[in-house]
């Protein structure tokens, strides 16, 4: 398939999705828990990105996302006081700390949204387990440079977004790709997490 007809498809099929939240946006209102209203906005927001981003002049040039279309998706892990790491400075400093580091590489992909980000909420709401020294995270297809730092400190994996790394005194312990995410619910990442926790944190 010619990548405008490519282009035109993803724009096509975002924008749809987009209408058919908005017309039933009200009754979804009426009958919907929080939780899922808050997930709703994230699939909207990642929507209008999409669109915004096959609607360009210019399709093929790697950019950063808007930082005002990816709020939500940070604040999931800031507002439970997850640091982000926005400058490869941030990421050396970060790593270079004793103790355990968990890195989350957060992303804009649906099982960030419906699997990761949530495990991350459970690990930190689960007060009978260990939880290691500092949570960060860095933002793949955001923070394009830190991002690019952190692979560097794990540089014999491939890049994977989303994903969780475990260090301990500077070095990787642990790690979960992205297909190792998708495929299952929050709470088994979260179960898992909390095992590794509980013998190295």
């Amino acid at each position: 398939m010619a990548d405008l007809e490519r282009s035109s498809l993803i724009k096509q099929n975002s924008l749809c999705r987009l209408t058919q939240a908005v017309l039933f946006n009200e009754k979804l209102w009426e009958t919907t828990s929080t939780y899922n209203l808050l997930q709703l906005r994230n699939v909207i927001v990642f929507d209008i990105s999409i669109y915004l981003i096959f609607s360009s002049p210019s399709k093929t040039k790697v950019m950063p996302y808007s930082p005002l279309l990816i709020k939500p998706f940070k604040d999931e892990l800031t507002s439970i006081g997850v640091k982000e790491l926005l400058t490869p400075e941030d990421v050396d400093k970060a790593l270079d700390q004793p103790g355990t580091t968990l890195v989350v590489v957060n992303s804009v992909c649906g099982c960030a949204a419906g699997i990761a980000r949530p495990a991350v909420r459970k690990l930190l709401d689960d007060e009978s387990g260990h939880k290691p020294d500092r949570i960060v995270t860095v933002f793949a297809g955001q923070e394009l440079e830190a991002t690019a730092r952190f692979r560097q400190h794990i540089a014999d994996i491939p890049p994977s977004s989303p994903s969780f790394a475990l260090f301990k005194d500077k070095e990787l312990i642990y790690f979960i790709p992205k297909h190792r995410i998708e495929s299952r619910d929050a709470n088994a990442v979260a179960s898992d997490l909390l095992s590794v926790f509980e013998e190295y944190a």
